[in-house]
């Protein structure tokens, strides 16, 4: 196989596993934790101050969740933070940016009450977004849509004093290419390019 042949097989292969490697991080974009992992049905369970899934954590002075069997159980396991005045923390394990597209909140307690939580987003150039939402005071979940939550570092929100827990928070990751199919790709189009050159009648 002649130089110009092989540059363009090698752009071929480069093209078609950057193409692959962008479906593949696409079909990863959005996650949804939803806590399932730590159902249980005791009464109370708290735990660690952080908690980590699907390449998320948050992190507080301590989390807990309710147990199925409890009054207090909204219909999914869900988290909230364990003290008044805890503030909860979503960032990525590893540093990357993200956006925040809603959360699914309830009253922490069965007996309901006016519940406001206000979040606060760093974007990765230090600026900051802010938005608030109210439950309604009626015990059970309730879907809050964020708007303007994207290119996130990290979001915050405390925990005032009447209890909420949350659950279902969807999130997109940054989408990144695997580094290996963007090198084959530079690889397959140099090598194209200097046959071309190379090779000109």
């Amino acid at each position: 196989m002649d130089c110009r042949r092989l540059g363009v097989t090698w752009a071929g292969v480069g093209l078609v596993a950057l193409v692959l490697a962008s479906s593949s991080s696409s079909a990863r974009a959005n996650v949804v934790l939803d806590f399932e992992a730590l159902g249980h049905n005791k009464a109370v369970s708290p735990f660690s101050t952080y908690y980590s899934e699907d390449g998320f954590q948050l992190e507080s002075s301590a989390f807990a969740s309710w147990g199925s069997s409890t009054k207090n159980y909204a219909g999914s396991t869900a988290l909230f933070a364990f003290f008044d005045s805890d503030v909860t923390t979503l960032s990525q394990t590893k540093g990357a940016t993200f956006d925040l597209f809603s959360i699914d909140l309830s009253e922490a307690f069965s007996s309901g009450g006016y519940v406001p939580v206000t979040f606060i987003g760093t974007k990765v150039d230090g600026s900051q977004v802010q938005d608030s939402f109210s439950l309604d005071g009626a015990f059970g979940f309730q879907t809050h849509a964020f708007r303007g939550f994207t290119d996130l570092v990290s979001v915050q929100w405390s925990q005032e004093e009447q209890y909420h827990q949350f659950d279902n928070l969807k999130l997109g990751p940054a989408t990144v290419p695997i580094p290996g199919a963007w090198a084959l790709g530079v690889v397959g189009l140099a090598l194209a390019g200097f046959a071309q050159r190379r090779f000109r009648p």
